[in-house]
């Protein structure tokens, strides 16, 4: 009884944590006899040292984080083009190979998917497993049914208005395929287009069939060896691709992986995509982005894909100028 708050008596609100820390560190400084310091002095001297510092480096550019820059067209239509016995560092490409085809199947997939190099191409460290990209990732729509495993006469008749589809791997935004592993990608076979994920997916496929009871254990893009790209030699490899078709080192420099998604989503918004589809295509994680994923058929999807190769790419960070 003794516990119950008098007649009239209302219990004053306690203070929040932050308001008690506040408190307990005024109280600090009275007893140690040192004047509390107002919380705007404190910005207005990290503003100075700020500014002083950025004077110091040049400009506020100095600042500016240094990003990949994105792929411009002819570079990604040269990437494409390369021939048979172009030195590529210590590669020898050889079209006709099972890792020259693979590359330029791995470079118009990431120029036409904005995946990740490391969607496409091991981590160091890693090993090829069940989540890994493969031949079962791959999907053809041959006029408006779906093959798993379709033989080389329906594939040789693919022509405009057919597809392929690609079920995304896991990625570091979505760890175990749940969100964006449940809706495929579309992307449009073309006959002659420049830039065609579908048709050089094909082309990979009719050259190195795959047994139906293989294609979870076969990796999508592959070595000679039928073992699995790896990212360090993919970067290495592109990277020397763009210098041996005449793009400058400085340019080459500003070039990774993650330019091709760079890439896709400048096209993109140069297609005038909005922003919710953009981050639809891309695989962003948001709940708009999801709206917009789920709402696009195989037509509407590869039609923005289509757009984007079109689309003219020139911009650069400041940064990089």
């Amino acid at each position: 009884s003794r516990m119950q708050p008098r007649a009239g008596y209302t219990t004053p609100p306690r203070p929040s944590s932050a308001v008690n820390v506040l408190r307990g560190i005024k109280r600090m400084h009275e007893r140690l006899g040192l004047q509390f310091v107002d919380l705007s002095q404190v910005v207005a001297i990290a503003n100075s040292w700020t500014a002083t510092y950025v004077e110091s480096l040049g400009g506020p550019q100095a600042l500016a984080p240094r990003r990949a820059e994105p792929f411009h067209n002819n570079e990604l239509i040269g990437l494409l083009e390369i021939g048979s016995g172009a030195q590529l560092g210590s590669f020898t490409f050889d079209a006709e190979s099972r890792s020259g085809r693979s590359l330029k199947a791995c470079i118009a997939v990431q120029a036409q998917t904005g995946f990740r190099g490391s969607e496409v191409a091991l981590v160091a460290g890693k090993k090829f497993t069940l989540a890994c990209i493969s031949r079962a990732s791959i999907v053809w729509r041959i006029d408006g049914i779906d093959y798993k495993s379709p033989t080389p006469e329906q594939l040789r008749s693919m022509k405009h208005g057919d597809f392929v589809l690609i079920i995304p791997p896991p990625s570091k935004c979505d760890r175990f395929g749940i969100a964006w592993g449940s809706d495929p990608i579309y992307l449009a076979w073309h006959p002659s287009r420049p830039i065609c994920a579908a048709r050089l997916l094909t082309e990979l496929e009719l050259a190195y069939p795959c047994e139906p009871e293989e294609r979870k254990t076969t990796p999508l893009f592959a070595f000679d060896d039928g073992s699995m790209f790896s990212r360090p030699w993919l970067q290495k490899v592109v990277k020397a691709a763009l210098g041996h078709i005449g793009v400058e080192p400085e340019r080459v420099d500003t070039l990774t992986l993650h330019s091709f998604r760079r890439y896709l989503a400048c096209a993109l918004l140069a297609a005038n995509a909005s922003d919710a589809k953009i981050c639809a295509l891309l695989r962003w994680w948001s709940a708009k982005s999801l709206a917009a994923y789920a709402a696009l058929n195989d037509t509407v999807y590869a039609s923005l894909i289509d757009a984007a190769a079109a689309a003219t790419i020139n911009s650069i960070r400041t940064a990089n100028i």
